[in-house]
This record gives C-alpha cells, sequence and structure tokens, in this order.
C-alpha cells in the first residue's frame, strides 16, 4: 500500500508544482505587457506648454463668447 501512495503523494506534489511555476510564468508575462502598454500611455501625454496653450486658446474663446452674451443683454436693455 505505502508502494503504491509514495509515487501518487509525489506526482501530486510534482504536478503542483508544474501548475504553480505555470501560472507564475504567465503573472510574469502579463505584468511585461502591462509595463509596456503604461510606457506607451505615458508616451502620450500631453506636455505642460502644450496643456497651457490649449487652455489659452479656450479661455479666449469662452470671452469672446462672455463679451458677445454681454451685446445681447445691451442691446436687449435698450430695445
Amino acid at each position: 500500500m505505502i508502494e503504491t501512495a509514495i509515487p501518487v503523494v509525489i506526482a501530486i506534489v510534482t504536478g503542483t508544482a508544474v501548475l504553480f511555476n505555470k501560472v507564475g510564468d504567465r503573472v510574469t508575462v502579463l505584468n511585461t505587457r502591462v509595463d509596456r502598454l503604461e510606457l506607451k500611455l505615458a508616451e502620450s501625454y500631453t506636455s505642460k506648454q502644450e496643456f497651457t496653450a490649449a487652455m489659452g486658446r479656450m479661455e479666449d474663446h469662452l470671452i469672446r463668447i462672455e463679451d458677445k452674451m454681454d451685446m445681447l443683454v445691451t442691446v436687449n436693455r435698450t430695445t
């Protein structure tokens, strides 16, 4: 009986070790892929100068809209 139990226990331990090794390798591959994706995303960020320029254009546009609205209110008050 012990002669059959020992190889079964060794097979179970070996199978479990192989399974954990494969899972660990897959996690490592996945981690590498996520790191590469993070690097690609970081490369496509907008620089501070570009962001400031875009916000300046947006502010100028909003000021023009406010001026037009003020003109409409002024025209409506006089009529």
